[in-house]
């Protein structure tokens, strides 16, 4: 299969499909040819400002047809996007662009009554060392559009689209095209960096694993461009010529409305999720169209989430993917029962591409139905933990093969059965996010002396709980610690109760005094329960 660059996939549609609509966002559409020609005019914009070729260019934007002409023009141009999610705040922006050594941010001022200006605001000036200037995204109206932001002259988005369309290619197979922020086992993320031919192959193979070329193929978006879920997404639809339904920001009431409308054929959405639109409709098969579902969500599946998508007569499946490998690098074959096939895990859709599993403690490869740290390998892998050589001095094998830090087992057929984080990672609105992250922003507090987060299944969804062990004669003010988290993370990573403890549930091996886990999951069940319990009375 030939390797091109990542514009050259926008500009093979464009040539081969000009006419097809690339987006179809608020009830207009973006042909494929257009869509090209705006990215070229963008690349030449930004060119013009004196960025270019091995520069970073962060995206501080929702889902717009103008963010993704964006990210095909700091493609062409040979730079790098860096993805900033537009729930991140003050600190977790000024970490992202500061430690990338981003030279332009690109933000939306007044998006959804979102005051970016004032976040940009709370910003140390200092903490962003390599960022020269700041762009407006003005496209689609914005408000008043600031002369300056943190001492950096602002440029309009909207004049960059008036200059002409740029023809070179400035891409290449090895050249860095992406980077990707993981949360870690630490608090700082990490930032993973993908060059084009790794975006560029995976595009081409899973979307036709996904027969995503067929004519009345329809994608439907529902996650952010910032993540690799929502970036893979752009590129499957590219590859494929196939139009991509896209909300500025994803929203499950009117998605459901838009699946229908447009007969969407191809969706990949969290399962919790899904269940909640399957609830809101008052059909039993409302969406008949789908033929293709990717539902993300917890392992092992929940038996009720089972029997809604039974209802629904809806075949969903899971895969296995992360920033460094991408998502969809392992996807469930569909002639398993849907009980199976929920399960994350599957075979590599590329062939090149190889899972194993290691036993961490003798180091030895783990033989089939045993579990271990998945190992992989193949062309989809990531370049590097970019700017961190501790990172990717712990990530690879002698051999080359990157540790995920997940556990799972592999089948006699070699299909992969994913168990669960390591590190027990939270999935929070269908982000991972690292539960250290959350507890560092919470020991902050002075009062409190060690901080431990997890995942509790709520009316809501999946939420964070934390729980604290306090100084000697230090108070506790429990609305005061999730008013710490609501001001400096993204809402999705507030915990919906913090708990103080006198003493933490712990298991003594010979090795190791941790403290567990699953017990704090099932203090927060009790402590959810009571409360409910006293809400009834």
């Amino acid at each position: 299969m030939p390797t091109r660059t990542l514009a050259g996939l926008l500009a093979a549609a464009a040539e081969s499909a000009p006419a097809v609509p690339a987006l179809i966002e608020a009830g207009r559409t973006t042909s494929y040819a257009a869509l090209d020609d705006l990215s070229r005019r963008f690349a030449t914009g930004l060119s013009a400002l004196g960025l270019g070729q091995g520069d970073r260019i962060a995206l501080w934007l929702p889902n717009t047809p103008a963010h993704y002409a964006l990210t095909f023009a700091v493609w062409r141009m040979g730079a790098t996007v860096v993805g900033v999610n537009t729930r991140f705040r003050a600190k977790e922006v000024e970490d992202i662009v500061g430690r990338t050594g981003a030279r332009a941010l690109v933000f939306w001022p007044g998006f959804k009554d979102i005051d970016f200006e004032a976040i940009l605001a709370a910003i140390d000036p200092a903490a962003l060392r390599g960022l020269e200037m700041v762009i407006a995204h003005d496209v689609d109206g914005a408000p008043n559009v600031p002369a300056s932001v943190l001492g950096r002259p602002v440029h309009r988005l909207s004049a960059l689209a008036d200059a002409a369309p740029m023809a070179e290619d400035h891409g290449g197979p090895d050249v860095p095209a992406q980077i990707f922020t993981t949360s870690g086992t630490t608090s700082a993320p990490k930032f993973v960096l993908h060059a084009h031919a790794s975006l560029e192959e995976h595009a081409q193979r899973v979307s036709a694993h996904w027969r995503m070329q067929a004519p009345d193929a329809v994608f439907f978006q529902t996650a952010p461009l910032c993540g690799t879920v929502g970036l893979v997404n752009l590129t499957l639809s590219a590859a494929a010529r196939t139009p991509q339904v896209i909300q500025a920001l994803f929203d499950p009431a009117e998605a459901g409305e838009l699946i229908k409308r447009h007969k969407v054929t191809h969706l990949v959405i969290t399962d919790e999720v899904l269940v909640r639109m399957l609830e809101g409709e008052a059909e039993q098969r409302p969406y008949p169209s789908l033929r293709l579902v990717i539902a993300f969500g917890v392992n092992p599946p929940l038996p009720s989430h089972r029997e809604a998508f039974e209802r629904a007569g809806i075949y969903a499946n899971n895969a296995f993917g992360m920033s460094e490998c991408l998502a969809y690098m392992a996807l469930r074959p569909r002639d398993v029962p849907l009980a199976e096939a929920m399960f994350g895990g599957g075979f590599p859709v590329n062939p090149a591409s190889g899972i194993r599993v290691r036993d961490q403690e003798t180091g030895d490869l783990c033989p089939p139905g045993v579990p271990g740290e998945i190992e992989v390998s193949g062309p989809t892998l990531m370049l590097e933990y970019a700017d961190n050589p501790e990172a990717n001095a712990r990530a690879w094998t002698e051999d080359g093969w990157l540790r995920t830090g997940d556990l799972g087992q592999m089948r006699e057929d070699g299909c992969l059965v994913y168990l669960s984080r390591i590190n027990d990672m939270l999935r929070l609105s269908g982000f991972l996010v690292s539960p250290a992250e959350i507890e560092a922003e919470l020991e902050k507090e002075p009062g409190i002396a060690k901080a431990q987060v997890i995942s509790i299944n709520t009316a809501r969804g999946v939420r964070a709980f934390g729980f604290v062990e306090l100084k000697p004669d230090a108070d506790f003010d429990e609305q005061a610690l999730i008013a710490r988290c609501r001001r400096n993370l993204a809402n999705y990573k507030c915990p919906v109760r913090v708990v103080a403890v006198e003493e933490w549930p712990l298991a003594i091996s010979p090795n190791t005094i941790k403290i567990q886990r699953v017990k704090l999951r099932e203090w927060a069940e009790a402590h959810q329960a009571s409360a409910h319990e006293t809400a009834a009375e």
